[in-house]
């Protein structure tokens, strides 16, 4: 007894999952075109496309002659479709051949595409490197027109003052800065005697050096380097303070040197008067013996009809005033012998 089954059951799903592959197929070439249009540049949605393609019109050859197969065997077509299979099974075999070309063409590709994305990366990095550069370059052009603004103000400053100095002569004027720091509160100093000791004048290096050299250092000034003080550091710690300090240690120099100059001509005109009333000493001292050597010469001449014993005992007082007049003579000689 022979079995014969149907076999449109098996027809049936046959068409039905070649319709459902047509249907996957493109589904998945139009999806993978939208992702493609989203990112043209990238080579991996490319090849997405061409190979979702590839299977497209590969599922697309198969299903139809899949379905052609059976609607000409039911038709009692079926030396048709021996005609026909060849031409079919050649298109797919093409289409296989197609995706494994579209494949190995990818890696190459994927060899590429990586090493365009490894110097994209670089590329990133030394944009990122030069904005970085260049936020840095602008803040420093930012920080140069800053200081040449201040070195500006600066020099203005500091032609007025030299202005006020030309006109009146005030050699206590000063630059003021703003950076300068009270010594004795940074060192936590208990020397009261110091000059600079809770003075308006806060250059220490200027008022208190010596102080500080030989009280706290065991020092002398000229050995004392006040530029390793924080003090000195603070105040010079930028190039216009520094500037403005200089400009005051000249100051500071001046006003000393006015200073001495004003003691030395106070001296020389008290050495003057000394001088002077040393003169007159001098004068009073040799005027008298010189006006007794006269006198008595004088006389010699007018009474020459005098006795002996007379005009002797003039000669004697002649004699002896002389002697005297060359004994303060000699006196000060020696006297400015010892004050040379």
């Amino acid at each position: 007894m022979n079995l014969t089954l149907p076999m449109w059951p098996v027809y049936l799903v046959d068409i039905a999952g070649s319709s459902l592959s047509i249907f996957l197929a493109f589904g998945a070439v139009f999806l993978s075109r939208k992702l493609s249009r989203s990112d043209t540049a990238n080579a991996l949605l490319t090849y997405l496309l061409w190979i979702s393609i590839a299977f497209g019109i590969f599922t697309l050859f198969r299903s139809v002659s899949r379905l052609l197969k059976f609607i000409l065997i039911i038709f009692g077509y079926k030396s048709v479709w021996k005609a026909l299979s060849p031409f079919a099974g050649a298109v797919e075999s093409i289409t296989l051949v197609f995706v494994a070309a579209l494949t190995f063409y990818y890696e190459r590709v994927k060899k590429s595409y990586r090493s365009l994305i490894r110097e994209m990366d670089l590329l990133q990095d030394a944009q990122e490197e030069i904005g970085l550069l260049n936020k840095n370059l602008g803040r420093e052009m930012d920080r140069i027109r800053e200081s040449e603004c201040r070195l500006e103000n600066a020099h203005e400053e500091i032609s007025k003052l030299i202005d006020q100095v030309r006109s009146g002569g005030d050699l206590s004027i000063r630059y003021k800065n703003t950076n300068l720091i009270r010594c004795w509160e940074i060192k936590d100093c208990v020397y009261e005697n110091c000059p600079a000791y809770q003075s308006d004048h806060l250059r220490c290096w200027h008022l208190g050096k010596v102080y500080c050299c030989r009280i706290k250092a065991g020092k002398s000034g000229k050995e004392c380097n006040c530029e390793s003080c924080e003090i000195y550091i603070s105040a010079h710690k930028d190039p216009l303070a520094r500037l403005g300090e200089r400009f005051n240690d000249m100051m500071h120099f001046l006003e000393n040197q006015q200073k001495e100059l004003q003691e030395a001509n106070r001296d020389l005109k008290e050495m003057d008067r000394k001088k002077s009333k040393f003169l007159d000493i001098v004068a009073h001292d040799l005027r008298t013996p010189l006006t007794s050597i006269l006198a008595y010469a004088d006389l010699l001449l007018r009474y020459k009809s005098e006795s002996a014993g007379t005009r002797d005992e003039f000669l004697r007082t002649i004699v002896h005033e002389s002697r005297r007049l060359g004994d303060l003579i000699n006196d000060y000689l020696d006297l400015s012998k010892i004050e040379s």
